[in-house]
């Protein structure tokens, strides 16, 4: 088992501190456990499991369309491992798309749905985007 502190927790799940901690609050992420007087880590398996779990429920309300289901983004078991949340700001660098433009294509299938975290969070795989940004410019070549 691997212990995971507060900065990588936040970087995996693109999730602010405050987000995280009201989530436990909530009991909707799992609880940290103490290590110190005053340091706290997650098992690393605990929080790609509430991952995996944000991603199953994103992939039982997404309806595979038939360009979806073409394309390499439509792999829906990320490795355990590496799952990794990008969050708006991020695929917005990543890709040099607009929020409008994200938006439209999700609609009609050509880019990776988002994953649900909270109440007003959500966030994109890193892997699907990656993939998403290869087939498109290995299309364009």
């Amino acid at each position: 088992m691997r212990i995971i502190r507060m900065r990588e927790v936040t970087d995996k799940t693109g999730l602010a501190r405050s987000t995280i901690l009201r989530l436990i609050a909530n009991h909707t992420f799992p609880p940290a456990h103490k290590l110190g007087c005053k340091s706290v880590g997650w098992a690393e398996s605990d929080v790609n499991n509430w991952l995996l779990e944000k991603v199953a429920e994103r992939n039982k309300s997404v309806k595979m369309t038939a360009k979806q289901s073409d394309s390499p983004t439509s792999d829906t078991s990320p490795e355990i491992s590496n799952i990794r949340i990008l969050r708006l700001r991020q695929v917005l660098r990543d890709t040099g798309l607009s929020r409008s433009t994200i938006y439209q294509l999700i609609s009609i299938g050509a880019f990776p749905a988002s994953v649900r975290l909270g109440e007003r969070v959500t966030g994109w795989i890193e892997k699907e985007v990656t993939e998403w940004l290869r087939s498109t410019v290995n299309s364009d070549a």
